[in-house]
C-alpha cells in the first residue's frame, strides 16, 4: 500500500480537510461548549459497520487537545451492543460525551448521575 506522500494533496482535498477541521471546531465549541482543560470522550462507532467514518471522529478529537482539553476516543459497537465498560467509566468522567455512533441515540439519555454535555453526531 502506498504511503500518503505517494499521494500530493490537491485544492480539492486542502478543502475537505479545512471543512473538516470547521467541522469539529464548530461541534466542539458551538454545540458542546467545550474548552481548555475539559475532559472530552469521543465515542466512535466501528466504521466497518458502513454507518460513520473514522475521519470525523478523528478529527474531533484531536482539535480538543489541540484546544486543551483532554480528549479520547473509544470504538464502541452498533446500537445492539452494549458499550464497552471502558466506554461507561470515559463517559463518567467527561465533561462533555460527542457520539459518533447510532448506540448515542439513545444512550445518551440514560440516567448517569452526572451533569455532562452529549452531543450525537449523525454525519
Amino acid at each position: 500500500m502506498a504511503s500518503e506522500a505517494a499521494y500530493p494533496k490537491t485544492a480539492a482535498s486542502s478543502r475537505t480537510a479545512s471543512a473538516l477541521r470547521l467541522g469539529a471546531l464548530n461541534l466542539l465549541e458551538g454545540c458542546a461548549g467545550v474548552c481548555a482543560g475539559q475532559r472530552v470522550t469521543v465515542l466512535a462507532e466501528d466504521p466497518r459497520l458502513g454507518w460513520y467514518d473514522a475521519a470525523a471522529p478523528r478529527a474531533v478529537a484531536s482539535l480538543a487537545t489541540e484546544i486543551g482539553a483532554e480528549a479520547q476516543m473509544i470504538q464502541v459497537g452498533g446500537p445492539t451492543e452494549d458499550l464497552p465498560p471502558e466506554a461507561e467509566v470515559a463517559i463518567a468522567q467527561a465533561d462533555a460525551v460527542i457520539w459518533f455512533a447510532r448506540i448515542g441515540d439513545q444512550a445518551r439519555f440514560a440516567p448517569r448521575g452526572a451533569r455532562r454535555v452529549e452531543v450525537v453526531s449523525y454525519a
